[in-house]
């Protein structure tokens, strides 16, 4: 994805077997390095001055990104969701803090189900919202109903179809199934991405400053892991997304508002996304 005139940038470091990802180590990349012909916008991957505080849990921002601590696929809830996203590690925690980002195989964990369930979730839409999904955690976020109309929820296939094979496509941001009652598709959610986060299915990656991963949000779902000390560790991680072409499953959802969820079933469904995010004062 990146061109230098004089010697590569990025050295690949490891293609993880059974996980659809790549890691990478890359040297210092400015915008002039960038092929003006990639479709990517890599902005971010300039050298940064990181002199400011570290955020306080309690801070709307921290409160907001507390959600990577699940799992789930980056912007689901967009029309069109990101295809794949590049995270570059520019300020990381110490080795020993194991402030991991976690990926997980939704294509192998697809493979894995029996036949007849695979041909049941097949033809079933899922609905990805960003307003349910930051709501789990912290409905305080979207009480305002900014997000709700800013990024209306979007339909996606349960089951994507990839030049590689069957993926399953739920995480955090699933909200319900088109055409089932929505307890039962809300109980499907939480055993499809309690399925595919079983450890087997599961790489772990550790951060090392410069170190650069490639996953593909069709195929895998992905977290960050919560430290000891967040007060006090920094971490930069700069992300970039690809797009996915516009298509008719990724439409917008026109329906009727949804009764409110209970906190019971909000801790249900965060629970079968694992993880955690800091608690709020």
């Amino acid at each position: 994805c990146w061109h230098t005139a004089a010697r590569p940038s990025v050295t690949i470091v490891a293609v993880c077997p059974g996980v659809p990802l790549i890691t990478a180590r890359a040297a210092r990349l400015s915008a002039a390095e960038t092929s003006s012909a990639s479709p990517l916008s890599v902005r971010c991957l300039t050298d940064f001055e990181f002199a400011a505080e570290v955020l306080q849990h309690t801070s709307r921002q921290r409160r907001f990104l507390a959600g990577n601590y699940f799992w789930h696929a980056d912007s689901s809830y967009k029309r069109p969701p990101a295809l794949a996203s590049f995270l570059l590690g520019r300020v990381v925690p110490p080795r020993d803090l194991r402030a991991n980002t976690d990926f997980a195989s939704s294509r192998a964990a697809f493979a894995e189900l029996p036949a007849a369930m695979q041909a049941q979730l097949r033809g079933l839409n899922g609905v990805h919202d960003l307003s349910f999904s930051v709501g789990l955690q912290d409905p305080e976020l979207v009480s305002s109903g900014r997000w709700s109309r800013r990024m209306p929820p979007a339909r996606r296939p349960l089951v994507l179809e990839t030049s590689f094979g069957h993926s399953l496509y739920v995480g955090k941001h699933c909200s319900h199934v088109e055409g089932l009652d929505i307890q039962e598709g809300r109980e499907l959610i939480r055993r499809l991405n309690r399925h595919i986060t079983q450890g087997h299915f599961v790489y772990s990656h550790t951060w090392t400053a410069g170190d650069l991963v490639i996953c593909d949000n069709r195929s895998c779902l992905h977290r960050g892991r919560l430290w000891h000390d967040q007060g006090v560790a920094r971490r930069l991680l700069c992300l970039v997304k690809v797009s996915e072409p516009l298509d008719e499953a990724s439409s917008p959802v026109h329906c009727s508002r949804l009764p409110p969820i209970s906190r019971a079933e909000a801790n249900a469904m965060l629970a079968a996304v694992g993880g955690g995010a800091p608690k709020i004062a």
